[in-house]
């Protein structure tokens, strides 16, 4: 016994530790996000044989709109000469949004100008990401405290991980500065939005009963995360490549981040129907009148936050229609 109560104090232990850095990492997120500037001309230029080339582009980004290409060899900016890409960066950050910079580009040993309009880097809709900031805190705050309150038992740490990866998924955001924070809420926000769609399914087979389906083919709850997992892969390989000395890298890493912003929300909201879908047998099946009650909550939350997401943001992002105010509130 008391070996058992001993090991609860210590999974205890790691799970405030673990809540505690999360809700300190969000934080840090919250305030990057809150004042992060950063003027951009859409070009990732490198310093190469003395010469400053593009070496990626942003295909609507201002540097491809005004005509600039692959290989591209930078002269002047506004007739000021560019030595080195680093200079590059220094005038961005000086400049105002929707300032016209004079970009004189060398190109197969012919001079060319090109006028750039420098515009921002795109941080969606901020006041959105605050209030979902908001929902993931206090979603892990709930994991955190039931899983307290019910002293560490294995029951509960389904729940609290179900909890914590929503919080990733919804709490994290990046912001374009590129630095190693930026990297880190990038993975964060990316990991809980490939995995908390398998655990929430895994939660709703399971809670709070396992489902006639599981009992029979049990290995269902392991080929749950194989869709994850290579989402994931997927992500993973477009950033090496990007990093990598491959020519095509940007290209790939761009059109890998446009295809998967497309596909997670839908595979998201398929998780959670068939979640819904899961609690509803339950709830079908169940026989206690507590149980009912429960699943009956269940049933609703999961109804009220699922089919709005899936019918009115997931379903026509897929089908290609941008997301406008509308759609963001579904979410």
């Amino acid at each position: 016994m008391r070996l058992r109560a001993g090991s609860r104090v210590w999974k205890i232990g790691v799970v405030l530790t673990t809540s505690t850095i999360l809700l300190a990492l969000a934080i840090h997120n919250i305030q990057q996000k809150s004042r992060f500037h950063h003027p951009d001309d859409g070009a990732f230029w490198e310093d190469k044989e003395g010469r400053v080339c593009a070496t990626r582009l942003d295909p609507r980004g201002p540097a491809a709109k005004a005509g600039v290409t692959l290989g591209d060899v930078l002269v002047f900016v506004d007739d000021e000469p560019i030595e080195n890409a680093a200079r590059v960066r220094e005038i961005l950050d000086g400049a105002l949004d929707g300032e016209v910079l004079s970009y004189q580009i060398l190109r197969e040993d012919e001079r060319r100008a090109f006028a750039l309009t420098i515009a921002p880097l795109s941080q969606g809709n901020v006041p959105v990401y605050y209030f979902l900031a908001a929902v993931g805190i206090f979603s892990l705050a709930v994991g955190t405290i039931v899983y307290i309150r019910r002293r560490g038992e294995s029951a509960t740490a389904h729940f609290y991980f179900l909890c914590m990866f929503w919080f990733l998924a919804y709490g994290f955001s990046f912001t374009g500065e590129l630095d190693k924070w930026d990297r880190v809420f990038f993975w964060m926000d990316r990991i809980g939005l490939l995995f908390f769609p398998p655990i929430f399914l895994h939660f709703a087979l399971c809670f709070p009963t396992r489902q006639p389906i599981v009992n029979k083919r049990s290995w269902i709850l392991t080929a749950l995360y194989l869709p994850a997992g290579a989402l994931l892969y997927l992500s993973l390989t477009a950033e090496f490549t990007f990093f990598s000395p491959i020519a095509w890298g940007g290209r790939f890493l761009v059109d890998t981040n446009a295809l998967l912003n497309r596909i997670v929300p839908a595979y998201v909201a398929l998780g959670s129907v068939a979640a819904f879908a899961a609690f509803v047998a339950s709830h079908r099946r169940a026989r206690s009148i507590t149980v009912k009650k429960q699943t009956r909550w269940i049933v609703w939350g999961t109804g009220f936050g699922t089919l709005p997401f899936a019918l009115f943001y997931a379903v026509p992002y897929l089908c290609g229609i941008t997301p406008g105010l509308e759609m963001e509130l579904s979410v």
